[in-house]
């Protein structure tokens, strides 16, 4: 249920059909790639949480991309946008809190890149100071584990007739992947970068909107690494700039060949069945709000 989509006297009823959970998705306006439109996390985000909702349902508030860019490197390339992160946070907090005056008392916050996570780490821990009445939650929209490439065959080989429209060349681009490693970040972020997420992200813009994706601009850019700061890694040594010095382009990975719609549904299936087990857990779990009011 969309949050624009109702009337004013539905919240009351909505607040308790849905145990108090309202879902924010959250989503940076950038540069992906030269294939990807600047709105790719947006995309790849509210889909996964439009599927998860029909099967598990829950109040979805209109955020989109908003906030514009959260990485510290900076906005990356035409198109980008990007407020101060000190009026992103003041905007993410009074948002939270509107949304709790409407009597919502759990708050997901369903985020896409590790980006996202840096400065929501921070929001989340803000929020813990300010002792709020209602909890704030967050999770990523996209499962690193259940988007491994082999995870994926795996999954369609035992559950075929649920995916009609994977083909055998589907299969093979996948076992393809699967046996190289790349498509999705691995445990070691850094180290996994430049295998990182162009084919999930690819995949996941191509379930919906496949002419979206340039399929002609996949090699106009290298996405590797300079290793400007292989030194401070391997000296444990953070950096504010080390991602933009890395990777200037805005962006990691290889050309997401193979990909296709077919296998993009695939993807889309799979992340919505696991975001829609994270909306029924958060439905039914009370002690995320007891924990923040016990101030």
């Amino acid at each position: 249920m969309y949050w624009q989509d109702m009337r004013e006297e539905m919240f009351p009823k909505a607040v308790m059909e849905f145990s108090g959970v309202c879902v924010v998705p959250f989503s940076a306006m950038n540069k992906k790639a030269q294939y990807l439109p600047v709105g790719a996390d947006g995309m790849i985000v509210d889909s996964i949480v439009r599927e998860a909702a029909k099967s598990e349902d829950v109040v979805v508030f209109p955020t989109g991309s908003i906030l514009g860019e959260t990485s510290d490197s900076g906005a990356s390339g035409k198109g980008a946008i990007q407020l101060s992160q000190e009026l992103q946070l003041t905007l993410l907090c009074d948002l939270c809190d509107e949304i709790a005056r409407n009597g919502f008392r759990k708050i997901l916050i369903v985020h896409k890149e590790p980006q996202d996570s840096t400065f929501l780490g921070l929001f989340m821990r803000y929020m813990g100071y300010q002792r709020k009445p209602y909890a704030t939650l967050l999770v990523s929209a996209v499962n690193s584990e259940i988007s491994k490439p082999e995870n994926v065959l795996e999954e369609i080989k035992k559950r075929r007739g649920e995916f009609p429209d994977i083909t055998e060349e589907d299969m093979k681009t996948l076992k393809k992947w699967a046996e190289t490693g790349y498509g999705t970040k691995g445990s070691s972020y850094y180290q996994t970068f430049d295998k990182d997420v162009t084919f999930c992200d690819a995949a996941l813009v191509m379930a919906e909107s496949p002419e979206l994706v340039a399929k002609d601009r996949y090699e106009a850019e290298s996405y590797s690494s300079t290793h400007a700061s292989d030194g401070l890694r391997e000296a444990f040594v953070a950096c504010s700039n080390m991602q933009n010095s890395d990777y200037p382009r805005g962006c990691a990975g290889l050309p997401p060949h193979g990909c296709t719609s077919s296998i993009g549904k695939a993807y889309l299936k799979l992340n919505a069945e696991f975001m829609a087990r994270v909306f029924k857990l958060v439905k039914e779990d009370e002690r995320c709000v007891i924990s923040d009011a016990r101030y």
